[in-house]
């Protein structure tokens, strides 16, 4: 070797100044390799015999996030209550052809267990027998637990309500804010909590949704909430809106849908602020606006009354609070809805609530319309709180019960 010391065979070289030489002793290098390779041995027999360890190498173990491998998950719900029957009227038959809405809802016929679209759509099916129980069953990937989750409060809500469900019911529930959208008809109805117009798939389910809250849970809600109501003199002489920065589906197709979006609210005002006629209370940045939003944290519905005009903003689909904003006693500005929702039923501008179109400054506009009116506006509030009573009233009970049955019919 050119520049340095020749090695002898089989000598390794250690650290500077060390050389480690071969050892001459064969036999003794021999020995111990085989004492150290029945040790292995050994070692391999006890660990075999140990039955809670896994000897399947990494690469071959199952993945639960893999579609060969799903898990079922059922719920049964108890129906051994005394189902409550409500009271017909002309406004219940006219929510019951509201949930329906276009007739190819109904000749979807009845809905059949399919365990590939489950797990495709995340929707839940679910069906009544008899006095046994209410069955849901579902497969659905781990990462959309709360999807499941969603529905099955759906569910939850109806049995809280003493609904009457027919005897064998089957149905599709769909999940959150998809708003139906998925929907394949071919494989039976699907009951939704919300439906977005344009395409019309869907049921509406005559029932509570997340926090959209309807029957004895309005009622609660609203006895509850009527102890945060702030008196009118009090208030301060601006608008609010507070929530999580979600709509970013609307913001993107606003020049096709017209849809007034949270981030295109925030968007406005961060360019162009008013602070002395609005409030804007993010708390998470979910729908990721073209401009960064000031996050404030949580807030209450006291503070939310506090406020002379409460304004309603979709989020993914509807508005989360849309139950909740109707309880005070301040009027609400909103938009017509693009999405069907039984608490957005015979909902009327300037009746119910003070009409803004899709481009921001209308809030700045109406507010101060708001702040000229403030008699004929507090008249607005009284009439959308009484509207909403009928919503936990039994007019309202009977149409939901009419509703179950007909998507239980044949």
């Amino acid at each position: 070797m050119a520049g340095g010391r020749r090695r002898h065979l089989g000598e390794r070289i250690g650290p500077r100044n060390q050389t480690l030489t071969p050892n001459k002793n064969k036999e003794t290098n021999v020995a111990t390799a085989l004492h150290g390779t029945l040790n292995r041995v050994l070692g391999w027999f006890r660990q075999a015999s140990k039955p809670s360890k896994d000897l399947t190498p990494p690469e071959t173990k199952p993945s639960t996030n893999t579609s060969q491998h799903r898990s079922q998950i059922s719920k049964t719900f108890d129906l051994t209550y005394v189902p409550r029957t409500g009271k017909p009227s002309a406004k219940g038959e006219r929510l019951i052809e509201y949930c329906i809405g276009p007739q190819r809802n109904l000749e979807a016929g009845k809905a059949e267990y399919d365990p590939e679209y489950s797990w495709r759509t995340n929707y839940n099916y679910f069906e009544t027998q008899s006095d046994m129980g209410f069955i849901q069953t579902t497969q659905i990937d781990p990462a959309e637990r709360k999807t499941l989750i969603d529905q099955k409060r759906i569910v939850q809500a109806l049995v809280d309500q003493n609904a009457a469900f027919p005897n064998k019911m089957s149905a599709w529930i769909t999940s959150g804010d998809s708003a139906g959208r998925k929907a394949d008809l071919s494989y039976g109805r699907h009951l939704t909590g919300m439906r977005d117009r344009m395409h019309g798939k869907g049921i509406l389910m005559p029932t509570s949704n997340r926090n959209r809250l309807m029957g004895p849970k309005l009622a609660q809600q609203m006895r509850e909430l009527e102890t945060c109501w702030t008196s009118w003199d009090d208030k301060a002489d601006k608008a609010w809106w507070g929530g999580d920065v979600t709509g970013f589906n609307w913001y993107i197709q606003r020049q096709k849908r017209k849809v007034l979006s949270r981030p295109q609210v925030l968007e406005y005002f961060i360019k162009h602020p008013s602070e002395e006629r609005l409030t804007l209370w993010p708390v998470s940045n979910i729908g990721q606006p073209s401009v960064t939003v000031p996050l404030k944290g949580k807030f209450t519905k006291e503070q939310a009354f506090r406020h002379k005009a409460l304004v309603l903003l979709p989020g993914n689909d509807i508005a989360s609070g849309i139950s909740w904003y109707f309880c005070g006693n301040s009027p609400v500005m909103m938009q017509a809805s693009e999405t069907d929702h039984i608490l957005l039923f015979e909902l009327e501008e300037w009746e119910h609530y003070i009409p803004i179109t899709e481009e921001p400054s209308s809030i700045l506009q109406q507010t101060e319309w708001l702040l000229n009116n403030q008699k004929e506006a507090q008249e607005i509030a009284k009439r959308a709180h009484d509207r909403l009573r009928w919503f936990a009233g039994d007019e309202y009970i009977w149409a939901c019960n009419e509703v179950l049955k007909l998507v239980s019919a044949c």
